[in-house]
C-alpha cells in the first residue's frame, strides 16, 4: 500500500542518508540547495514514471479554438509532452492529425489551401507552440491530449 512522503522527511531522509544531522554546525547543505536536489531527484523520478506508464496513463486534456488563418498557438502553460491532436469538427465528427515530420513533407502540407475534414493536415511542435499546416481556413476546435510538466515540491 502506498503512502505520502511530505517534502521535510524527504529532506530529511535525504540527510540521513548522508549522515548528516538538520541543525548541526557541521550541516554542509541548506535546506533550500537540499530541496532543490530533492525536487531534481523526483523530476528524474517522474520522467522514469512517464517513461514507463506510458503518455496515456499521466495525460491531462485542453482545447485550443483553432481561427481561420491563424496556424500557430500557445500550448498549456505545463505542457510537458504531447499524446495526441484531434479536430473537433461536430459531435461525432473526429479527426486525429498526426506531426509533420521532415521540411519536405512540411512544403507539401504548406501547398494545400483547403483546410477541412477530407484534406491532408498536419502539426508540428515549436518551442511552447504548436503550429498546423496547412493554415486553417476554418473555425475548428483542436483537443490536445498531453502530460502535464512536474510541480516542483514547494511546501512542508
Amino acid at each position: 500500500m502506498a503512502s505520502s512522503v511530505t517534502l521535510a522527511q524527504l529532506r530529511l531522509d535525504a540527510r540521513l542518508y548522508a549522515a548528516q544531522r538538520p541543525g548541526s554546525p557541521t550541516s554542509f547543505i541548506s535546506e533550500t540547495e537540499l530541496t532543490r536536489l530533492v525536487n531534481n531527484k523526483v523530476k528524474e523520478l517522474f520522467d522514469l514514471l512517464v517513461e514507463a506508464r506510458g503518455s496515456d496513463y499521466y495525460a491531462n486534456e485542453g482545447t485550443i479554438a483553432i481561427v481561420a488563418g491563424t496556424s500557430r498557438y500557445s500550448l498549456p502553460s505545463d505542457f510537458f509532452q504531447l499524446a495526441s491532436v484531434t479536430l473537433e469538427w461536430a459531435d461525432n465528427e473526429h479527426e486525429l492529425v498526426f506531426p509533420v515530420g521532415s521540411t519536405r513533407q512540411r512544403i507539401e502540407f504548406a501547398n494545400f489551401q483547403q483546410w477541412s475534414r477530407s484534406h491532408p493536415k498536419g502539426y508540428r511542435l515549436r518551442a511552447s507552440q504548436i503550429e498546423f499546416l496547412p493554415v486553417p481556413t476554418t473555425d475548428v476546435t483542436c483537443r490536445l491530449q498531453y502530460v502535464p510538466t512536474f510541480t516542483a515540491l514547494v511546501a512542508d
